[in-house]
């Protein structure tokens, strides 16, 4: 009785060395927010056609997960999971917002520094009194197993 969504972004990184949503070298903050814009409105679709976005896991990694963050919070979405992950700047959690939120990060990721995602967590506990976490581990830029364990227990939990 849920979905999850990983969208990948829709450009192909310098050297095709993956997907982004929007340039990050030199960073293009006018361009991802075109990108958020574009991400809220595939999720609305999403909620009219399947599942609706109160049953519905936004789960996002590095970039991913700064867009998870920052669509996710504009909708009333069952969970969102951010894995080593950053929050775009001038982004605020907001007041309104329902949803629960995982967040993880590799206590020796060298790619997103994890001050990033304790950030990102003291931000969202500042404003709001709801369900979110922190996974922190002994890792690097990738996500850990045992927080694919703690996202299944969540799932369970809630729906």
């Amino acid at each position: 009785n849920f979905e999850i969504i990983a969208l990948r972004g829709r450009q192909s990184r310098p050297n095709d060395d993956g997907r982004q949503w929007y340039s990050l070298f030199p960073a293009d903050w006018d361009e991802a927010k075109k990108e958020v814009e574009y991400l809220v409105e595939t999720l609305k679709e999403f909620g009219k056609q399947n599942i609706s976005l109160e049953k519905t896991i936004l789960l996002g990694f590095s970039q991913g997960a700064a867009m998870a963050l920052d669509a996710g919070f504009r909708l009333n979405l069952g969970m969102i999971i951010s894995c080593s992950g950053y929050a775009h700047p001038d982004w605020i959690p907001a007041r309104d917002f329902r949803s629960s939120l995982l967040i993880s990060h590799g206590l020796r990721d060298n790619v997103v520094p994890p001050a990033a995602s304790k950030e990102i967590f003291d931000k969202v506990k500042a404003r709001l009194s709801f369900n979110c976490k922190l996974y922190e581990f002994d890792g690097d830029h990738e996500i850990d197993p045992n927080f694919i364990n703690l996202i299944r227990t969540k799932i369970l939990e809630k729906f």
